[in-house]
């Protein structure tokens, strides 16, 4: 083996940078985390834009399908409507089979029948009309997977607590 000798460091392949080094070196790491931070924040600005126009020139297919199964909803009641036994009947078997419960509204918004706890967060809201004049709305406050005394209790609770400030 060789002596060790002080000045000889031929073991370490890079100098010391020195402060002026480190300052560069450092620098260099900024830019480069910038340059990549800018570079991501670019790429989802362009595709927010991107979607925005997408969204403005076309309707999305799941709102149209959305609008005509209210309006569906809103037609099966409007066979009913004018009798208020059928009416009452149809809503329950309805609620029974969706799993969900279902409100009934006249056309000034007195609720005329609820098939389970009444739940102010609807997810769905079909007109009732005939022949162009409003009879009254159809409310279904449902989640899928969820028995709904439960979703409506845990919105309707969250609500009372954000009236009341907590």
């Amino acid at each position: 083996m060789f002596p060790h000798h002080p000045h000889h460091h031929h073991h370490r392949r890079h100098r010391r940078m020195g402060p002026i080094g480190s300052f560069v070196r450092a620098k260099l790491r900024r830019r480069i985390f910038a340059w990549f931070l800018g570079g991501i924040l670019t790429t989802g600005f362009i595709v927010f834009l991107v979607m925005s126009v997408v969204a403005r020139v076309q309707e999305p297919e799941w709102a149209r399908q959305w609008e005509r199964s209210q309006e569906w909803v809103g037609q099966q009641f409007a066979r009913e409507w004018g009798d208020p036994v059928a009416r009452e009947r149809y809503a329950r078997q309805t609620a029974e089979l969706l799993e969900a419960n279902v409100d009934l509204y006249d056309p000034l918004g007195t609720r005329l029948l609820s098939t389970g706890d009444l739940c102010r967060h609807s997810v769905l809201e079909a007109p009732v009309k005939s022949n162009g004049a409003l009879l009254g709305t159809v409310n279904a406050p449902f989640q899928v997977g969820q028995p709904v005394g439960i979703a409506c209790g845990w919105v309707n609770q969250a609500d009372g607590l954000f009236a009341h400030g907590f």
